[in-house]
């Protein structure tokens, strides 16, 4: 059996063949939209709700995701402190004196290196809008944190 000439024709117009393979459930965000703490309160505000199946793994699955990225984060944060954190006598990290920062020996180089850190493009699982058409109740600030992982 031939294709039909529209998939020449979309081919084509958008120079790819995505369209005609099956849905792999994935998506790329930026490592910062995964862990910014609006998601974070979206996703367990759904996490409460009655969804249904496929809503339901798919939301579990970024959650999953998002705690993975989060360790994978850390150490590297942790790598980058390493870089430019001053250490005391004992080897530990000196602070300030209300302990809420770091002392760098670079600052800039350490928050430049930090924003490219968190600027990379992760794959994650992605929502289809029609699981979010089953759920009975959303507020807009949950749906704007969700817009990077909708289809």
């Amino acid at each position: 059996m031939a294709k039909p000439k529209s998939h020449k024709l979309l081919r084509q117009k958008y120079n790819r063949t995505s369209y005609m393979k099956p849905f792999k459930g994935k998506t790329t965000v930026k490592l910062n939209d995964l862990l910014s703490p609006s998601l974070g309160e979206a996703l367990r505000a759904l996490g409460h709700k009655e969804v249904d199946i496929k809503c339901a793994w798919a939301i579990s699955k970024i959650m999953e995701e998002r705690v993975a990225h989060a360790k994978t984060l850390e150490e590297a944060r942790k790598i980058i402190l390493e870089k430019y954190c001053v250490k005391d006598e004992q080897g530990e990290y000196k602070t300030t004196e209300d302990k809420t920062q770091y002392i760098l020996t670079d600052d800039k180089a350490f928050h430049e290196e930090y924003a490219k850190l968190v600027d990379v493009e992760v794959e994650v699982t992605r929502l289809e809008q029609s699981m979010l058409d089953k759920i009975q109740s959303i507020t807009p600030a949950q749906l704007l944190a969700l817009k990077p992982f909708l289809v």
